[in-house]
């Protein structure tokens, strides 16, 4: 028999960092959000590129050099500046504000919104897909997040520009830009070509395991999509702490 083996290996981007002083995380952008717990949070929607202040605390989980940092670990760790509000000011040296000035804007309000005049929303109109709608997206990818009871929320979401596909499920008309695939904690939606009007929907078996839980929990995906003889084969695991579940598709 013969088997065929690939092994791949990820550099680990360093997103939070670690800091001693503001300055440090001066210029650095998040997609993410630090007030994890403040009801209905716009910038939890991850469309937004959010500027750090150095906190004392990994309030996103995934910090350090190897981003192996546990939500609420000790830092200091650079944050994303909606989570400043809730630093303590005995936390820093005599003088030095929590929020730097950089943070303005980005304070998130008790109905969980925040001032959008910051151009900071994350949509490049310059990217194109494949020029074929009836193209197969073939490929894989994998995806891990530390997540608490993200019930209502997208974790990771990929989009690109198409005009005039106002019918397509996942469609923003106001920027054109079409969802390719949303994950959250308890399902995954994805379309496997671009002209599909409606988005494939396959739920989270060990959702269980994350909702109704205030601990946090890590969450990861893994789909593989491959052609072989004009045959289409799609797989997808989904692991939640460490526990595995194929999802046959």
């Amino acid at each position: 028999s013969a088997s065929n083996l690939a092994v791949t290996h990820e550099d680990i981007i360093e997103v939070f960092s670690e800091c001693l002083v503001h300055a440090d995380c001066d210029g650095q952008l998040a997609t993410a959000c630090g007030n994890v717990d403040a009801e209905f949070n716009d910038i939890c929607s991850r469309k937004f590129a959010v500027p750090l202040y150095c906190s004392p605390t990994c309030r996103t989980g995934g910090c350090g050099p190897l981003g192996d940092a546990l939500p609420n670990a000790p830092g200091p760790f650079c944050q994303p500046c909606d989570a400043c509000v809730l630093e303590s000011s005995s936390s820093y040296p005599d003088g030095v504000n929590p929020c730097p000035s950089w943070c303005e804007g980005f304070n998130v309000t008790e109905t969980g919104t925040f001032a959008k005049e910051h151009d900071t929303l994350v949509a490049s109109v310059n990217e194109r897909p494949a020029k074929d709608l009836k193209t197969h997206l073939l490929g894989e990818f994998t995806l891990m997040a530390w997540v608490r009871d993200f019930r209502t929320q997208w974790m990771f979401e990929k989009y690109v520009h198409l005009p005039g596909l106002n019918a397509h499920e996942g469609y923003d008309n106001a920027t054109e830009m079409l969802a390719c695939w949303q994950m959250g904690a308890t399902e995954v939606r994805y379309r496997n070509r671009w002209d599909e009007k409606e988005m494939t929907v396959i739920q989270n078996p060990l959702s269980h395991l994350v909702t109704g839980s205030d601990s946090w929990h890590f969450v990861a995906l893994s789909k593989v999509s491959y052609s072989k003889n004009s045959m289409r084969f799609d797989t997808l695991r989904w692991s939640v702490d460490g526990v595995m579940s194929d999802v046959p598709m």
